[in-house]
């Protein structure tokens, strides 16, 4: 039986314009799904509490293509602000009864469940208030924060962002060591999805 995560609550951070791409990301095509659908099944798999999707630009699309999911969608209308804006507008979601939050960006389809996991259960049975997998010694996401730091989070610079809460509380902070590069890859670009693709086509040939 799969392990229960329904005090971590999940932020999928979906609001910017993605305009490297020149398309749409969250709405782009990734095996079965499209991008944030993929990110949703997993998070849904994980069996976490509620499901945040922050968006901001194209946010009547995005609230068509996920009304059948069941996922609770905010708008930040200053999504023009930067990454931090929408994560602090995803807080704002976050259930009472949630100890702390796992913040997904939509660029990251490929972060596999069992990386996800992993990354929960360090929180769900550890004791640290922040929890960051690591790559040979790089951080990268999803990152977990406890409710403790959600105030603080409001008051963080726009310019740092999360960063400077983990420069802050370096003395809280648990890290994942994972096998694979996955947390340090973006979608950002149309050669990333590219590549990405064509990553998750080999992975279906060698299983």
């Amino acid at each position: 039986m799969s392990p229960h995560f329904d005090n971590i609550d999940a932020l999928i951070i979906a609001a910017g314009y993605s305009s490297r791409m020149g398309a749409f990301k969250p709405l782009l095509s990734f095996g079965d799904n499209n991008i944030i659908g993929t990110i949703i099944q997993k998070l849904g798999a994980l069996n976490t509490g509620s499901i945040i999707v922050v968006s901001g630009y194209n946010h009547e699309l995005l609230q068509s293509e996920l009304k059948e999911y069941p996922v609770h969608l905010v708008l930040n209308e200053e999504y023009e602000r930067g990454m931090l804006s929408s994560i602090q507008c995803g807080l704002r979601a976050v259930s009472k009864t949630a100890r702390g939050v796992l913040i997904c960006l939509v660029d990251q389809p490929f972060i596999g469940g069992d990386m996800l996991r992993k990354i929960a259960a360090a929180f769900a049975e550890g004791s640290a208030g922040i929890v960051l997998p690591c790559y040979r010694g790089k951080h990268g996401h999803p990152v977990i924060i406890s409710r403790k730091y959600f105030d603080e989070v409001f008051g963080l610079d726009e310019s740092i962002g999360l960063r400077q809460l983990m420069q802050r509380h370096q003395d809280d902070i648990y890290e994942v060591d994972v096998s694979t590069d996955d947390i340090l890859r973006n979608i950002n670009t149309w050669e990333d999805y590219t590549l990405e693709l064509e990553t998750l086509k080999n992975q279906g040939k060698s299983q």
